[in-house]
Protein backbone atom coordinates (compact mmCIF):
# COMPACT_ATOMS: atom_id res chain seq x y z
CA UNK A 1 0.00 0.00 0.00
CA UNK A 2 2.88 2.62 0.82
CA UNK A 3 4.77 1.97 -2.39
CA UNK A 4 2.37 2.48 -4.81
CA UNK A 5 1.00 5.82 -3.20
CA UNK A 6 5.12 7.12 -2.96
CA UNK A 7 5.09 6.19 -6.55
CA UNK A 8 1.68 8.63 -7.51
CA UNK A 9 3.74 10.87 -5.00
CA UNK A 10 6.92 11.31 -6.51
CA UNK A 11 5.32 12.06 -9.97
CA UNK A 12 2.42 14.67 -8.60
CA UNK A 13 4.87 17.48 -9.36
CA UNK A 14 4.10 16.57 -13.16
CA UNK A 15 0.29 16.66 -12.78
CA UNK A 16 0.19 19.81 -10.95
CA UNK A 17 2.79 21.44 -13.08
CA UNK A 18 0.33 23.16 -15.72
CA UNK A 19 -1.62 25.21 -12.54
CA UNK A 20 2.34 26.44 -11.57
CA UNK A 21 3.65 28.17 -14.19
CA UNK A 22 3.57 32.17 -14.74
CA UNK A 23 4.60 33.44 -18.15
CA UNK A 24 5.09 36.84 -18.34
CA UNK A 25 6.92 39.58 -21.24
CA UNK A 26 7.86 42.45 -21.88
CA UNK A 27 8.75 44.85 -25.07
CA UNK A 28 12.36 43.00 -24.33
CA UNK A 29 11.71 40.23 -22.81
CA UNK A 30 9.99 36.64 -21.99
CA UNK A 31 10.00 35.02 -18.34
CA UNK A 32 8.39 31.54 -17.04
CA UNK A 33 8.15 30.67 -13.99
CA UNK A 34 7.43 27.07 -12.79
CA UNK A 35 7.65 25.05 -10.03
CA UNK A 36 6.05 24.37 -6.41
CA UNK A 37 8.84 23.44 -3.76
CA UNK A 38 11.65 23.62 -6.07
CA UNK A 39 11.36 27.35 -8.34
CA UNK A 40 12.43 27.72 -11.40
CA UNK A 41 13.06 30.63 -13.88
CA UNK A 42 13.73 31.18 -17.16
CA UNK A 43 14.17 34.42 -18.93
CA UNK A 44 15.58 35.62 -22.75
CA UNK A 45 15.89 38.67 -24.43
CA UNK A 46 14.20 39.13 -27.72
CA UNK A 47 17.37 40.47 -28.91
CA UNK A 48 19.12 37.63 -28.76
CA UNK A 49 15.89 35.28 -30.31
CA UNK A 50 16.27 32.93 -33.43
CA UNK A 51 13.13 31.06 -33.87
CA UNK A 52 9.83 30.80 -32.55
CA UNK A 53 8.13 27.20 -32.54
CA UNK A 54 4.98 26.01 -32.90
CA UNK A 55 3.91 22.74 -31.21
CA UNK A 56 0.26 21.67 -31.21
CA UNK A 57 -1.59 18.14 -31.07
CA UNK A 58 -4.57 17.31 -32.76
CA UNK A 59 -6.83 18.09 -29.60
CA UNK A 60 -4.71 21.25 -29.18
CA UNK A 61 -5.62 22.71 -32.39
CA UNK A 62 -9.37 22.26 -32.02
CA UNK A 63 -9.55 23.47 -28.54
CA UNK A 64 -6.87 26.53 -29.15
CA UNK A 65 -4.05 25.52 -27.48
CA UNK A 66 -0.47 24.99 -27.93
CA UNK A 67 2.97 25.23 -26.82
CA UNK A 68 6.01 27.83 -28.17
CA UNK A 69 9.63 26.74 -27.95
CA UNK A 70 11.54 30.16 -28.06
CA UNK A 71 15.22 29.43 -29.25
CA UNK A 72 18.38 31.47 -29.03
CA UNK A 73 22.00 30.70 -29.83
CA UNK A 74 22.60 27.55 -26.92
CA UNK A 75 19.16 27.92 -25.02
CA UNK A 76 15.75 27.96 -25.12
CA UNK A 77 12.46 28.88 -23.29
CA UNK A 78 9.52 26.62 -23.62
CA UNK A 79 5.52 28.66 -22.89
CA UNK A 80 3.57 25.07 -22.59
CA UNK A 81 -0.12 24.90 -22.67
CA UNK A 82 -0.74 28.73 -24.47
CA UNK A 83 -4.46 29.47 -25.00
CA UNK A 84 -4.49 31.05 -28.98
CA UNK A 85 -0.72 29.88 -29.40
CA UNK A 86 -0.71 31.24 -33.04
CA UNK A 87 -1.67 34.58 -32.43
CA UNK A 88 0.67 34.82 -29.18
CA UNK A 89 3.31 33.66 -31.53
CA UNK A 90 2.60 36.73 -34.00
CA UNK A 91 3.03 38.87 -31.10
CA UNK A 92 5.71 37.44 -29.73
CA UNK A 93 7.53 37.29 -33.72
CA UNK A 94 6.63 41.13 -33.57
CA UNK A 95 8.34 42.25 -30.24
CA UNK A 96 10.81 40.01 -31.57
CA UNK A 97 11.42 42.19 -34.71
CA UNK A 98 11.32 45.10 -33.48
CA UNK A 99 13.70 44.62 -30.63
CA UNK A 100 16.13 43.33 -33.47
CA UNK A 101 15.51 46.48 -35.33
CA UNK A 102 16.44 48.79 -32.63
CA UNK A 103 19.79 46.98 -32.13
Amino acid sequence: MVLPAIYILKDSHIVLEPFTIIISYSDQDVSVERGILTKRRDCLKFGTVENVELVTTWLGRKVGYGTLNIYAYGCWVELPNIKDAPNVQLKLEGKIRKNKNHN
